[in-house]
């Protein structure tokens, strides 16, 4: 009997076996050839490991998290289903999850080749405290369905961060530290259009502000332009007035609403004149027109930011 208990003890253990060599995928981030890659994450964390993602290190979208439950101390070696590139630096997270994803521990720039072990410590802890935080503001007069950020020199323009509409603000979190990536690439799609608006080659550092103007656009179509106007007079601006320098008239009172340190971008109700030489006026409305601040004669240029400060105050 007790060699009978041995030997299903022996048949459960190859199963444990079998099953701790699962198989994971890395999906669309696995762009190379090969097969019969294995690797071992050990869990030293201190804490059980729930999930782990492999991305390349160039790109800033994760993909699927795949099941591990790993205690602390405990190893397992899984099968990699696609083969992975023998010249392509990897990126490896491990985490807990509880009510929100917490306790993320990352490798950086892993060169993964057949029965790497990877030990996961304290020391890989990163909970998004390394990553860069950038704040995009869209200010090119349309809405934007996506959003893309990608380092300069990869090709894989990666995770889609969203939409993001005219003259909103978006803070986002890019999972790659500065210290692999530093020059990116950003690029918003137009809704309902093929048209995209980039920038290329910026030197991202941590809390910059990117401002996405309607010159970013590649598109070649003639489009009604756009000026982009910055309150910066410390009261609230609630209309605002163009009309070309030669007439007298000022026409029609646009609303603008525009806290100060505040800016939006404006649609021009017609296309610029051959000499493009404009006045431009915002005002604050209480009981009466008052706090008008103007500029005369200025060249306007689609896309261009005008800065209204005390300095052109009428009254």
């Amino acid at each position: 009997m007790k060699n009978i208990i041995r030997l299903s003890e022996i048949i459960a253990l190859v199963a444990v076996i079998g099953f701790s060599m699962s198989t994971c995928d890395l999906g669309n981030n696995d762009d190379a050839a090969g097969s019969g890659t294995t690797i071992t994450i050990k869990n030293d964390t201190g804490i059980v490991m729930w999930y782990y993602w492999i991305k390349p290190s160039s790109s800033t979208d994760w993909g699927t998290a795949h099941n591990i439950y790993l205690t602390n101390g405990e190893s397992k070696t899984f099968s990699v289903s696609k083969s992975i590139s023998s010249n392509t630096l990897y990126d490896i997270r491990v985490s807990y999850y509880g009510s929100a994803w917490l306790y993320s521990y990352i490798k950086y720039n892993i060169s993964l080749t057949n029965r790497t072990t990877l030990d996961f410590t304290s020391t890989d802890r990163n909970d998004g405290d390394k990553f860069p935080h950038i704040t995009i503001q869209n200010r090119a007069g349309v809405n934007f369905d996506s959003c893309y950020i990608k380092p300069s020199s990869a090709s894989d323009w990666g995770y889609d961060f969203g939409s993001l509409s005219n003259n909103n603000d978006e803070t986002i979190t890019i999972p790659i530290p500065l210290s692999n990536y530093s020059v990116f690439d950003i690029q918003m799609k137009k809704s309902g259009t093929t048209v995209i608006y980039s920038k290329q080659n910026i030197t991202i550092t941590d809390g910059m502000t990117i401002v996405i103007l309607s010159t970013d656009s590649n598109s070649t179509n003639a489009e009604l332009p756009v000026i982009v106007i910055q309150n910066d007079t410390g009261i609230v601006m609630w209309y605002y007035w163009i009309k070309p320098s030669s007439s007298a008239d000022w026409g029609s009172a646009h609303n603008i609403y525009l806290d100060s340190g505040i800016s939006q971008a404006f649609t021009l109700p017609q296309s610029l004149s051959a000499n493009n030489i404009y006045d431009i006026r915002v005002s604050y409305y209480s009981s009466a027109w008052i706090y008008t601040y103007t500029k005369n004669n200025v060249s306007i240029s689609d896309g261009m930011t005008l800065y209204f400060t005390n300095s052109d105050r009428e009254n």
